[in-house]
Formats: C-alpha cells, structure tokens, sequence
C-alpha cells in the first residue's frame, strides 16, 4: 500500500496538538531553493537543477504556446484583464454610477 493512500490518510497525523507539523523548521520554499542549487545527478552536462529545469522549460514553450505563457506568467506575471460593462446589459454599470453618486436612481 502507498503511504499516501487514501487509507493511510485516514489515520491520522502522527504529531500532537501544539506541536509543529513541519519539525526540521524549513519551509518547504526554502529547502527546494537549496536543492535547485544541487547538481542534478541525471544531468550529463553536470548542471544544477534549476539550470536543468530552466532549459527544459524553455525548450517545451518552443513548441507549445500553453508552457510559453505559463513560463512567461511565471516570470513577468499575469497580464491584468481590465474589467468592462456589457453594453447589452449595462445593469452594473449603472448600479457602481448610482453606488458612487454619479447618477441619479432610475424608477422601474
């Protein structure tokens, strides 16, 4: 049986109340910043892995514009998505107008 099974799970945890669920004190964050620094032992050229990766990553958003937008999202951040009215509905529009005091109140 894996230990992550469903089964497994059900048990438990195996610390008390009060005490910490993650002992060693790093975050998990912190220990993947140091392990990314490592060299990664299935690497040929000897790099680390963050260098492994990084390639990797770029060598599939060559080929697929879903990876290169999540490569780029991860790097610059999401493109903000300005929000606007439905010109066909315009019912929130004039609501915020009359919330702001913009407008006046229509009857009906």
């Amino acid at each position: 049986m894996h230990p992550n099974s469903l089964k497994n799970l059900s048990k438990g945890v195996s610390y008390k109340p009060g005490q910490s669920g993650n002992p060693s004190g790093l975050s998990i964050v912190i220990r993947l910043r140091h392990k990314l620094q490592e060299p990664c032992p299935f690497d040929p050229q000897g790099r680390t892995w963050f260098d492994a990766i990084s390639e990797a990553a770029m060598r599939q958003a060559l080929t697929q514009p879903r990876a290169m937008e999540t490569l780029l999202d991860r790097l610059e951040g999401k493109v903000s998505q300005p929000i606007s009215g439905d010109s066909d509905n315009p019912l929130l529009i004039k609501l915020l107008s009359q919330l702001r005091g913009n407008a006046p109140a229509e009857d009906g």
